[in-house]
């Protein structure tokens, strides 16, 4: 590979790493509020026996562990777009 494909293969998902970060910071607090009133009510619904919520820790890690494997292994395959994508990810956060 000479440099001027790198460049190429870099400068693309650098691009949209760094609008997809821009994006991510600028929707993180809309998530976040949305995530507290979802769990708010399903705690107020547990207490007044509407719904049941059952815990598994043990299949949920195990479910996440099987993810980040997968996770891993493609994002081992296309080190160079990856990397790119997760720089611009980070700088387009700091913005």
């Amino acid at each position: 590979m000479d440099i001027q494909s790198i460049a190429l293969s870099a400068g693309g998902p650098f691009l949209a790493g760094l609008a997809v970060g821009y994006a991510v910071k600028k929707l993180i607090k809309l998530a976040l509020f949305l995530l507290g009133v979802y769990i708010l009510l399903m705690y107020y619904l547990n207490s007044q026996g509407i719904v049941k919520l059952n815990f598994n820790p043990s299949a949920i890690a195990e479910e996440l562990s099987m993810k980040l494997d997968l996770l891993v292994e493609r994002a081992s395959q296309n080190i160079i777009p990856v990397s790119s994508f997760l720089l611009g990810f980070i700088v387009g956060f700091k913005l």
